[in-house]
């Protein structure tokens, strides 16, 4: 009698656990789907001539990166680092080429580290850097 009232256990506790895993992976299709229309959607974002746009593009680049392709987007955030006027943007936007892992960018990072006159962006490249590692 033990051993019925166990296995009837087993199955009862099972049964939610295969019913989630095959809404998961039915989700996960969908997700897909989902976040390769929100990575197009960042990407011309950051391409826009809105300030306060391309800051919110690339804030959620950074929380989401993991999952986004913005790849296309990576020279536009350069140019943002190089040449924009406020020191926040720059910040931001070394902070979201970093997070992205992008190989050339990352790399142009480092190579202008001794050429970066303002501290603060320098020690955040420095700091994020000795994270990767």
């Amino acid at each position: 009698m033990k051993r019925l009232i166990t296995i009837l256990v087993v199955v009862l506790l099972s049964i939610p656990a295969l019913a989630w895993s095959g809404e998961h992976a039915v989700q996960t299709a969908d997700d897909a789907a989902k976040w390769k229309a929100f990575s197009k959607n960042l990407v011309k974002a950051i391409a826009s001539e809105n300030e306060g746009l391309q800051r919110s593009a690339m804030r959620l680049i950074i929380a989401h990166a993991d999952y986004v392709d913005v790849n296309q987007a990576i020279f536009d955030l350069v140019r943002m680092y190089r040449y924009h006027k406020n020191e926040k943007v720059r910040q931001l936007a070394a902070v979201t080429i970093q997070k992205l892992q992008h190989k050339w960018a990352n790399g142009f990072l480092v190579r202008n580290l001794k050429f970066e006159d303002n501290e603060n962006i320098k020690n955040q490249i420095l700091a994020n850097l000795a994270s990767q590692k």
